[in-house]
């Protein structure tokens, strides 16, 4: 809007540290890069878009929220005057206790002076390690008592490399098996193991198309038939990635799958990283995951 470019040409003006935030979102105003840059004003783009500022995504899913607050938290902290952060930062006690015990600030101020401020020594390379939500889960956090079993399918495209994903963040925890058919997926959950497995779905734009489809849709049917509780959805969400909207999967998903009530559990949104990361930690506790300090979460 107006003021909106009002305010980035002053700063343009008075070459001031800007943060960029951007929203998605279509149904609230968001715009692609593509649009973005086709509206803004070609004085502005070279100092807002061409010098590789980075470009917040606006979450509105609480747990994905946090990811953006925090890195909008480090844009401001690295903009501080004279970028000094070699030696620190100082902070006021918010008034707003609940606001306060939210985002950790007793943790991070420790003692305050008589008007309620302290000063959290830090520097530019750690900022961003001493910003956290107070009880926010992070995947070197977790861990698996015993390795889980992953059962992802030959005709889910994409789906072993997501799993890969997991792998190269929570190590031997988890170990992958792939099923190539509705037999073999239905040996895998009848052989007797130590912990019961678990198939992922991996849904993208490519998800029950053609002949694959055909045969994934085959082993859906039987882990709705008898394994429901095992079955873990996760949604692509970043469009790098072959995501879609969600709502597609209700025309290209057969019918006797949605009856039956494949999406009545809510899937795990999977977004570009850093928020990917937030990804992982769920469907980790789906999978059972505890805590370093020995909880289940």
């Amino acid at each position: 809007g107006a003021t909106c470019l009002m305010g980035a040409g002053a700063t343009m003006e008075r070459n001031k540290p800007i943060v960029l935030v951007r929203e998605a979102d279509p149904n609230k105003g968001g715009l692609s890069m593509r649009r973005v840059r086709e509206e803004c004003p070609i004085d502005l783009i070279p100092f807002v878009l061409d010098r590789g500022l980075p470009i917040i995504t606006w979450m509105r899913v609480a747990a994905f929220q946090r990811v953006s607050l925090r890195l909008i938290a480090e844009g401001v902290l690295a903009a501080c005057p004279g970028n000094n952060l070699a030696e620190g930062v100082l902070a006021t006690y918010p008034s707003n206790n609940l606001l306060a015990t939210t985002f950790g600030v007793h943790e991070m101020l420790g003692e305050v002076d008589s008007v309620g401020q302290a000063w959290i020594t830090t520097n530019k390379d750690t900022a961003a390690k001493k910003l956290y939500f107070r009880d926010e889960v992070k995947c070197p956090d977790l861990s698996f008592a015993t390795p889980i079993s992953l059962v992802v399918s030959a005709h889910n495209w994409g789906a072993a490399e997501l799993a890969a994903e997991l792998i190269a963040t929570f190590g031997e925890g988890i170990q992958i098996s792939v099923a190539d058919s509705a037999d073999t997926l239905v040996a895998m959950f009848s052989t007797e193991q130590a912990s019961r497995p678990f198939f992922l779905l991996y849904l993208n734009r490519n998800t029950f198309l053609g002949e694959d489809g055909v045969q994934l849709a085959a082993q859906v049917r039987e882990m709705l038939k008898d394994h429901k509780p095992a079955l873990i959805l996760s949604h692509e969400c970043d469009y790098e990635r072959n995501a879609c909207e969600f709502g597609n999967f209700f025309t290209t998903t057969p019918d006797d799958l949605v009856n039956s009530g494949l999406y009545s559990d809510i899937a795990v949104a999977f977004h570009e990283p850093p928020f990917r990361q937030v990804s992982y930690v769920e469907v980790a506790l789906k999978l059972g995951a505890q805590h370093l300090r020995g909880e289940v979460l």
